[in-house]
């Protein structure tokens, strides 16, 4: 059980384009390698932000 001084990390996406920021997902998962890995997977794939809906979908647990 966490203390209520104990922190809590969660990460999230951005989707940016040409330098800007066009969409924000918070809070997707507390594992920061899990997150790079995914935003990797996405970069690499060339996945369409409108897409990114249905990918976290599928992702999380």
């Amino acid at each position: 059980m966490l203390s209520e001084n104990t922190p809590v990390y969660s990460y999230g996406i951005d989707i940016i384009k040409d330098g800007k920021k066009l969409i924000s997902y918070n809070d997707v998962l507390p594992d920061k390698k899990k997150v790079k890995a995914l935003v990797d997977l996405c970069n690499d794939l060339d996945a369409a932000p409108e897409h990114l809906p249905d990918i976290l979908e599928d992702f999380l647990p």
